[in-house]
């Protein structure tokens, strides 16, 4: 009689799956943007890339370890191009957030660019590489790059805290999304989501990962300093309205 396979034993398996699936794939999809992708247009090009990270950061990690996805505020999403920040917990929001905001233009640490393959693939999807160690030129960078970015159609991405920080509290954000919105123009549009209650490193936990995105703020007549002050403010409530434990009476 062949003996049943205990639940422990069975999600390391989902878990082992899911990221042999992950690599798997991720080496694909630069391959892809390397060849055929890289001949064609750029929007064209990210909608097909962008299927890999929708995959993995939805269905896959339903499959593998029971992680629902909750969003909320897709209404608030602007037609045009836009200055997109959001608390950076894990690798979950890099994922789901690059195929929400297709084409979105990520900006990232200059080294993870220099990955094989993987790297090189992210050129190709117009990636915005600094060096945290530099605070002068990576500014530079953002600002330069994003307004052309911004100019060309395409959303940027940034995660303002700088790097993954623990549930339960977000950093200080950092200034150059805001003051890429003064100088562009562009409405700025605030995020947040709590996925690192869910997805530690390589551990998996059973839950909900809730994203909420705010209604996006027009940078007119404002200063970077007071819509980094707003954009905090409301990302510190909305976080705590997200992560605040259900009322047992409501």
């Amino acid at each position: 009689m062949t003996e049943k396979i205990d639940r422990p034993t069975l999600n390391r398996v989902r878990r082992w799956g899911y990221f042999g699936l992950y690599f798997a794939t991720m080496v694909l999809t630069g391959l892809f943007l390397l060849t055929i992708g890289a001949l064609l247009p750029y929007r064209l090009r990210m909608r097909i890339a962008t299927l890999w990270p929708a995959l993995m950061s939805g269905p896959g990690l339903r499959w593998a370890a029971g992680i629902r996805v909750e969003v909320t505020g897709r209404e608030n999403l602007p037609t045009g191009p836009c200055i997109a920040v959001c608390n950076h917990q894990s690798e979950w929001e890099t994922l789901y957030l690059a195929r929400l905001l297709c084409p979105a233009s990520i900006v990232m640490k200059e080294s993870l660019l220099r990955i094989p393959v993987y790297g090189w693939g992210q050129r190709l999807t117009h990636a915005i590489g600094i060096d945290r160690s530099a605070p002068r030129v990576a500014m530079h960078a953002v600002l330069s790059k994003g307004a052309a970015r911004l100019q060309a159609g395409s959303n940027v991405l940034i995660f303002p805290e700088g790097t993954r920080v623990a549930p339960g509290a977000l950093r200080k954000y950092a200034r150059a999304a805001f003051q890429l919105a003064v100088q562009s123009g562009a409405p700025l549009l605030p995020m947040v989501q709590n996925s690192g209650e869910c997805w530690r490193k390589s551990e998996f936990r059973p839950g909900t990962i809730r994203l909420h995105i705010g209604k996006p703020i027009d940078p007119q007549g404002l200063q970077a300093d007071e819509l980094n002050r707003q954009v905090e403010e409301w990302s510190r409530g909305a976080y705590g309205e997200l992560v605040a434990p259900a009322d047992p009476g409501g």
